[in-house]
């Protein structure tokens, strides 16, 4: 019969592992002195990157403390202003009986002091893109931005 040679093949034994390099050099090159690789092991520099950290997102978090608190400040200074997109209201009325002209009056009776005008919308037919709007005309512009 036929024999066949062992499977896996025997490997020949692996040479033992160099000695590790000693901790004890004095001077590193610029790259080297960044990292960590010359720290002997057990040191507290190890410690170094974890309280950097902590150091810079303190940091981080004091800075985002301030400059919220600007941004909601500037924010409510910008929404404080008068402008026209303020004062608009859109109404969409499923009532087909009813024109901008009922809707006005009902609404002024409502409101009597608040109501500047009610004016139409136009749609474009099924499958259009986008819509004429005459919600504020450039007539009842400087109305509307006007201070009362």
């Amino acid at each position: 019969p036929r024999v066949l040679p062992p499977f896996p093949p025997p490997f020949p034994p692996l040479p033992p592992p160099p000695p590790s390099p000693p901790h004890v050099r004095t001077s590193w090159g610029t790259l080297e002195s960044y990292s960590l690789t010359h720290v002997p092991p057990g040191s507290l520099r190890y410690l170094a990157p974890a309280f950097g950290m902590l150091f810079f997102s303190a940091l981080f978090l004091g800075m985002l403390d301030r400059e919220w608190a600007s941004y909601v400040k500037m924010r409510h200074k910008w929404l404080a202003q008068r402008s026209p997109h303020n004062l608009c209201v859109l109404l969409q009325v499923h009532d087909r009986f009813i024109d901008a002209a009922a809707l006005e009056l009902r609404l002024r009776r409502l409101l009597p002091a608040e109501v500047e005008a009610v004016l139409p919308l136009s749609w474009p037919p099924r499958g259009g893109g986008g819509f004429s709007s005459h919600i504020l005309p450039t007539d009842h512009y400087e109305l509307a931005i006007s201070p009362p």
